[in-house]
């Protein structure tokens, strides 16, 4: 209906608006990783030197990142400060560096905290890159950062907890989660929050979501879930395959709308009593008008009776 359409309307806009966001963040930082290789260029030795081993991490802490590492052809990191990582999407991301590219994904410590990781290629398949101690050839060079800068930097805590955005995986585990749930997936959150609030053919709603998310593909849908009617918004966030899920309770528009509605009722009985005034003032002037044209011609009668009729001679 009308109201879902502007709903979505303005839950795109928000998305973009995040999502452009996000790309500048991103291409800042992948920029940084780029101007690190650029300014420490591989020298293509047989190991990697003492002077050059110290520009790269003299660098790399000058940006803020608090990880950095060599990426081989075959998926091995080495690590040159931080702790170690288990990278998460590797496949996807040992491909893309294979392939010259850049990637963003997330990296996973033995304390269990999220690393945000940037990797450019740096070696294969345009140059040798940097060399390895293990004798493997280097592909990129990973730099990384707390994910909750990215939260941070985004504001995607907002309106007072009444409108929460988070950055889901394709099998719906969170990447950020900016509200007080307890579940650690998205869709089942959604299923079962939907289920408690007796919403129709959930199950058909959260698997189109996943198709879409699958997809590349943005998509919205109102629920009835525990905690009232929510309208959720997906869109697929750019250099990840992570998807952007923001949801808004459908009693924010409720009560906008009750507002609105009020000021609607008001504004009209307001242009009514304007409009009624107006045609008792006209009424009035034409009265008093029309009343001073019977006086006048009452008393022209009453004179016309007395004058004088002269005899012709």
């Amino acid at each position: 209906n009308t109201l879902n359409q502007v709903v979505d309307t303005y839950m795109m806009g928000m998305s973009s608006q995040i999502q452009k966001h996000f790309e500048t963040l991103v291409n800042l930082r992948l920029g940084q990783v780029e101007g690190i290789i650029q300014t420490t260029y591989p020298e293509g030795k047989d190991s990697l030197g003492g002077t050059e081993r110290e520009g790269l991490e003299t660098r790399a802490e000058a940006q803020g990142f608090i990880y950095l590492a060599l990426y081989s052809t075959e998926g091995k990191a080495e690590v040159l400060y931080g702790d170690e990582l288990t990278i998460e999407d590797e496949k996807d991301f040992l491909t893309a560096m294979n392939e010259g590219g850049k990637m963003v994904t997330v990296g996973k410590n033995k304390k269990g905290e999220m690393i945000l990781l940037y990797g450019v290629s740096a070696g294969y398949p345009e140059n040798t890159g940097y060399a390895m101690s293990d004798g493997q050839q280097c592909t990129a060079l990973l730099a990384g950062v707390h994910i909750e800068k990215l939260s941070e930097a985004l504001a995607l805590h907002m309106d007072n907890s009444l409108i929460f955005t988070h950055i889901i995986r394709n099998d719906g585990t969170f990447v950020i989660k900016n509200s007080d749930t307890d579940y650690d997936n998205c869709y089942d959150w959604i299923l079962e929050s939907g289920e408690e609030g007796g919403a129709e053919d959930i199950d058909n709603t959260v698997q189109m979501m996943k198709e879409a998310a699958k997809n590349r593909q943005e998509y919205s849908m109102v629920a009835s879930m525990g905690e009232g009617r929510q309208h959720i918004y997906c869109a697929p966030m750019p250099s990840t395959e992570w998807t952007m899920v923001t949801v808004m309770p459908h009693s924010i528009l409720d009560e906008a709308l009750a507002t609105l509605g009020r000021q609607r009722i008001w504004t009209s009985l307001a242009g009514c009593g304007i409009l009624v005034l107006a045609t008792l003032v006209v009424f009035a002037l034409y009265f008093r008008l029309s009343r001073n044209r019977s006086v006048a011609r009452i008393r022209s009668s009453s004179v016309q009776p007395n004058r004088m009729i002269l005899p012709s001679t």
